[in-house]
Order: C-alpha cells, then structure tokens, then sequence
C-alpha cells in the first residue's frame, strides 16, 4: 500500500460521508478508490462505509477487480 496515487487524506475528496470510514481502514478504502474497485450507485460521492455491502455490490467489486476499466465496457 506504499507509493499510491490516492491517500487517505484525500478520500473527502471522493466522498462526502469519508469521516465514518474507520481509521484502520482509510489506508484500504484508497487504494480501491485509486485502483478503481468502488462501485457506488446511485451517487458515487456516498460511500456508506457503515453499510453492509449487497450481493450485487460485492459482484460489482469483483467485477472493477477483474476487469481493465479501458478494455470491458458494459
């Protein structure tokens, strides 16, 4: 997790509600949100970080993991 584009410092940049994310996770949230994993719909500056995560959220995750953003398009 070093050497990373995206800190936890900056996460308020990306979402209004980043001082309910847990400390110890700050450092994990960033690097989804540089690499690109978060999925939020419908509004993607929410990241509801005290929310258990769906089905089809987690099926969203793996599928951002999966897949090269420029090359899948759904």
């Amino acid at each position: 997790l070093q050497n990373r584009q995206v800190q936890p410092e900056q996460l308020s940049q990306y979402f209004i509600d980043a001082a309910s994310i847990p400390a110890e996770e700050l450092n994990w949230v960033a690097a989804a949100v540089e690499y690109r994993l978060v999925v939020n719909y419908p509004n993607r500056r929410i990241l509801n970080p005290q929310k258990t995560a769906t089905v089809a959220e987690v099926a969203a995750f793996v599928y951002q993991g999966w897949c090269n953003p420029v090359e899948c398009q759904v």
